[in-house]
């Protein structure tokens, strides 16, 4: 039998008895990619069906968030967080999960000031840029970290008019078919990662080039102290737990 067909058997042998709970340890690891998003479409299928709770180990953050409706990450045997896929990714607790669930780029600053909810934030890179949220908890003076996600930062050949931007050197630039995934060499000698849409026209950027990247107000989120490597980040952990 084909791996897809031999987990198929696994979990109708799980399932004849309904459970009121199923544990699958990391069940499609072993597939191909193809077959891999297709069993993910299955298994969704199949809990919806039985009404059974499903607890889905893996490592594949991307995984993790096609699958779920609730995740837990886990870090040396401790529960980070717990939240809906949309929660753990936006507004991540620390920056370990910032880190650890898709791409973030993480950018130590200082809180300047407040307006309303919103922070105004002096990044070491050097621009001060304000972020849009709920984050008056914070001190001014205090040591946090704007986390922008790379599909949230654009190249562009000059500073958005919002005053929301970087300048840097492109040290690379990757086509992976609807997006270019480009890194950016900051002037502290941190990088950043940003995603292009491939599909539109993009500044006449080369590798060695110089090149602005912008975002939006609403694109970053603030998360307390500072990351042990300024810039584009990610983080090995145990494992994460999703649960169906």
């Amino acid at each position: 039998m084909s791996g897809g067909q031999q987990q198929r058997v696994a979990l109708a042998r799980a399932l004849v008895n309904y459970p009121s709970a199923l544990l699958l340890d990391e069940p499609l690891a072993a597939l191909d990619l193809k077959l891999r998003e297709a069993m993910q479409i299955e298994l969704k299928r199949i809990q919806r069906e039985v009404e059974i709770s499903f607890i889905f180990v893996t490592h594949d953050q991307g995984e993790a968030l096609t699958m779920s409706d609730r995740i837990a990450v886990m870090s040396q045997g401790h529960v980070e967080q717990i939240g809906t896929p949309q929660e753990i990714y936006r507004s991540p607790s620390s920056l370990f999960v910032a880190g650890f669930i898709g791409s973030a780029n993480l950018l130590p600053g200082t809180v300047k000031s407040h307006d309303g909810g919103d922070v105004v934030v002096t990044l070491q890179a050097g621009p001060t840029v304000r972020v849009a949220g709920d984050f008056s908890s914070f001190a001014i003076g205090g040591k946090v970290s704007v986390m922008l996600r790379p599909e949230c930062m654009k190249p562009s050949s000059d500073v958005g008019v919002s005053g929301q931007g970087l300048n840097g050197v492109l040290t690379d630039m990757v086509f992976q078919g609807a997006t270019a995934r480009m890194i950016v060499s900051l002037p502290d000698g941190s990088e950043v990662t940003c995603l292009a849409d491939s599909s539109a026209r993009m500044p006449d950027a080369q590798v060695g080039s110089s090149i602005s990247i912008s975002w939006g107000a609403d694109g970053g989120y603030v998360l307390a102290g500072w990351p042990e490597k300024a810039g584009s980040t990610s983080t090995d952990v145990d494992h994460i737990e999703s649960t169906l």
